[in-house]
């Protein structure tokens, strides 16, 4: 990376950062949340307009 990659130098950074939270969480840290693949809507779990 040379110094002026500014778009690398924080991609880099926001690696290096999740490795640490990671590492210290004890928890796999990705680009997404693990909840928004398996989230419920609400809607579908309301079953008030079957009364």
């Amino acid at each position: 990376m040379s110094g002026d990659d500014f778009t690398g130098f924080f991609e880099d950074r926001k690696a290096a950062l999740l490795g640490r939270i990671s590492a210290e969480m004890g928890k796999a840290m990705g680009e997404e949340p693990a909840a928004a693949e398996t989230a419920v809507s609400l809607d579908d779990a309301d079953d008030t307009d079957d009364l």
